[in-house]
C-alpha cells in the first residue's frame, strides 16, 4: 500500500490497525567536517576487517565450550502430584 508522506499504521497486540500521521522533521544538513567525523567514527568503531571478527569472535568463551559434550537426561522438579521430586540433586537445577 501507498501512503501519503507522513503517514503510516499502527498496531498494538491485540488492537485495530491505526492510521496515524507522524511528525514533520527536517532532512540532517551537518557540515562536511562533522559528516567527515561521524563516519571515520563508524568506521573505527563498527567496521572491523575479517580477520579482526574471526578474532573477536574466537576470543569470546561460550558457556559450556569447555565441558565435554555429554547428553544429560531431563531432569523433572514436580511429580505429576505436585510434589518435589526427591531424586533431584540441589546441583541439577543450573
Amino acid at each position: 500500500m501507498n501512503l501519503p508522506v507522513r503517514e503510516a499504521f499502527v498496531k498494538l497486540h491485540g488492537e485495530k490497525a491505526v492510521r496515524v500521521k507522524t511528525l514533520s522533521v527536517r532532512d540532517a544538513a551537518p557540515e562536511l567536517t562533522e559528516l567527515k567525523r561521524v563516519l571515520e567514527r563508524y568506521k573505527q568503531k563498527c567496521r572491523k576487517s575479517r580477520a579482526e571478527t574471526e578474532a573477536a569472535i574466537a576470543s569470546i568463551a561460550l558457556p559450556g565450550a569447555t565441558e565435554t559434550k555429554t547428553r544429560k537426561q531431563p531432569s523433572t522438579l514436580f511429580s505429576r502430584d505436585g510434589k518435589p521430586d526427591e531424586k533431584l540433586l540441589p546441583n541439577q537445577c543450573t
